[in-house]
């Protein structure tokens, strides 16, 4: 919390150090902070200490007095309260000349401006707010859960506390998974930290009261699908975690073998129960989801490592025909997908292009794919133009499977071309990828309006 204040924080330095000193007297009879009244003592006065320097630093508090949110370009009227630029002109053009606060009126010569002293006092507090965040995550991960053993059931049952949920009274941040009630951060590093340590060490603990909480999500009137799917998302993305930290794979045969054969196992489960797997969002079925995408990154590890010459143990060749017979059987071509995008990723577009013409991985493409490559559709005649057209050509045929243009954008910047050839790459690219499939009589080859 101490490292790295500049001179002029040195009233934030001073307000650390008393709150450190008051954090060592509480603990100085019980410093175990994986039971209970040491840990919410830690959690009370990190709460005050962060409160203090709001309040230190701020007159009336950090957020805007129309939307409450804190404010990205600040306005500061005579009377100190703090505005949002676009709120506080959208009062003052509905003809109020007052403060929307405090109602003083405003000067007749008074000029909407940011204020970069605001601005300045505004960033110092989020500096400070991650330092917060940084010494509740260092808590959780080297005391709480040391020794990979998870801390006593009601210091669980505090942190899951921070898996908040929207009321019909009251507007809390479902996202936010963080002791501090002032947290802005769109995506907070502290929710995923706390969520895999839970899911990794303590499951079997919090499973009901995370499936409980899946379900207040779900029915929720106030939470919107956008934040529904990036809750879900992160749920995933940490079951998936903590699975692949339980592994160990390459360490000693004996547990290849047994990780190999656990898998083998689970997708022998996917094919019987293909019909009865349940959609609705549940704990087990995010479990279910993380599961098979690890199984999948597992079978494009191997692949690659096919493609690298690489030599894979005969139990790795069964799994990958399960795997395949997954991806046939299924009927879900969004595992082929899936496996494909990850193989692009280490190995190039070019080469994973290359492997529609080879029997061994055909199974690997959908069908459409593979009437667009009998229809001569990946022959590029444009690579004439050399390597810098070849990389905004590969940009743009991964932003077409992974959905995000911002990649072209990057290539397009580090490219050395004039800006008119670079416009010209980024048409023969977008004219190739793109416009060229609407020529095909196979309609499933036409790309979506998307």
């Amino acid at each position: 919390m101490l490292l790295g204040f500049k001179s002029e924080e040195l009233q934030l330095k001073e307000l650390v150090l008393k709150h450190m000193k008051t954090l060592s007297r509480v603990l100085e009879g019980k410093s175990d902070v994986k039971s209970t009244k040491p840990f919410e003592a830690v959690i009370e006065i990190l709460k005050s200490c962060k409160k203090a320097a709001v309040d230190r630093l701020f007159r009336f508090g950090v957020h805007c007095g129309v939307c409450m949110r804190e404010p990205g370009e600040p306005v500061d009227l005579p009377c100190h309260h703090m505005f949002c630029l676009t709120c506080i002109k959208a009062s003052l053009d509905n003809g109020q000349t007052s403060c929307p606060t405090c109602r003083q009126e405003l000067p007749n010569d008074f000029q909407l401006r940011v204020s970069e002293d605001l601005r300045s006092t505004l960033k110092e507090n989020g500096d400070f707010r991650r330092r917060c965040n940084g010494f509740f995550i260092d808590l959780l991960s080297t005391v709480c859960f040391k020794n990979n053993k998870p801390p006593s059931k009601e210091v669980i049952t505090h942190l899951l506390s921070y898996l908040k949920i929207e009321t019909e009274h009251e507007e809390v941040q479902t996202k936010d998974l963080s002791p501090f009630d002032e947290s802005p951060d769109k995506n907070p590093v502290v929710r995923s930290v706390i969520l895999k340590l839970l899911l990794k060490f303590s499951f079997n603990e919090v499973q009901e009261y995370l499936q409980q909480h899946l379900s207040t999500v779900e029915e929720s009137r106030f939470v919107d699908e956008g934040d529904k799917s990036e809750l879900y998302g992160l749920y995933i993305n940490c079951l998936e975690d903590a699975m692949w930290e339980k592994m160990s794979l390459g360490s000693n045969k004996a547990e290849d073998l047994q990780s190999y054969n656990k898998e083998i196992e689970f997708l022998h489960f996917c094919l019987s129960e293909l019909t009865s797997i349940s959609e609705t969002v549940s704990i087990q079925h995010l479990q279910y989801v993380a599961q098979l995408r690890l199984i999948l990154t597992m079978a494009a590890q191997l692949i690659s490592d096919k493609l690298s010459g690489k030599v894979v143990p005969d139990v790795a060749n069964d799994f990958l025909k399960m795997v395949i017979k997954l991806c046939e059987d299924s009927g879900n071509d969004w595992y082929r997908v899936y496996l494909i995008r990850k193989i692009s990723e280490w190995q190039g577009v070019e080469l994973v292009q290359s492997l529609v013409k080879q029997t061994e991985f055909c199974w690997l493409f959908p069908e459409e794919i593979k009437k667009q490559n009998e229809d001569g559709g990946l022959m590029d005649q444009f690579l004439v133009y050399g390597e810098e057209y070849k990389t905004v050509r590969d940009a743009v045929a991964k932003a077409l499977m992974d959905g995000e243009v911002e990649q072209i954008e990057e290539v397009l910047e580090q490219c050395r071309a004039s800006p008119r050839t670079r416009a010209v790459f980024i048409l023969l690219a977008l004219f190739r990828e793109v416009t060229t499939l609407y020529g095909s009589p196979n309609t499933g080859l036409h790309p979506s309006a998307e």
